[in-house]
């Protein structure tokens, strides 16, 4: 088992997932269910061999939104607009936030929408260096799309952890609250 392993089975213990040993398909990762709905928590090495924390859900889109959030020092492989061709760069109309962050939509008015919790916005702000987006995945179905949140570096404290899943949740209630998610949970697992 990878350090990586330990860790994740470590946390699985901690907060009552499950860890899961990689196989053909998926690495070492561990699943939570928060509030009703599988979450998957993951660690990659990136090319240049930073460590990032990843959570995600998959959810049933009732739309074709998708965004991406993330202050300008973190570099991701791709972003929407090479992806979709279609993405924008948005501003919500806060100015420290529309300094702090790059965000890219293929809805502005959605990704307002999303933002407008004052209190959202100030847990955001405290994820450091982070990206959080929506994605669609060509091995998805057309209606299932990803909620990703990746953080910098490995989540080592266990109150940290459950307060990211806990995000995670809060963040999967914007979208079913705005239109962009159905409640429903998707036939196909990450």
């Amino acid at each position: 088992m990878s350090d990586n392993g330990r860790y994740l089975e470590y946390l699985a213990e901690r907060i009552e997932g499950v860890y899961s040993e990689p196989d053909s398909k998926t690495g070492e990762r561990v699943v939570a269910t928060i509030q009703g709905r599988p979450m998957v928590l993951d660690v990659e090495r990136t090319p240049l061999f930073d460590v990032r924390t990843r959570y995600r859900t998959l959810f049933v889109a009732t739309d074709q939104f998708q965004f991406r959030l993330s202050p300008p020092d973190f570099d991701t492989p791709t972003t929407l607009r090479r992806v979709l061709g279609r993405a924008s760069d948005v501003k919500i109309g806060v100015p420290y936030f529309d300094e702090k962050y790059l965000i890219e939509a293929t809805d502005t008015e959605k990704v307002r929408l999303f933002l407008d919790e004052p209190v959202l916005r100030e847990q955001i702000r405290d994820l450091g260096k982070f990206c959080l987006e929506i994605r669609s995945e060509k091995d998805y179905p057309r209606e299932i799309a990803e909620l990703r949140l990746t953080i910098a570096g490995k989540t080592e404290e266990i109150a940290r952890l459950h307060y990211l899943f806990d995000l995670m949740g809060k963040f999967m209630e914007r979208l079913v609250h705005q239109g962009s998610a159905s409640p429903e949970l998707p036939t196909i697992e990450l």
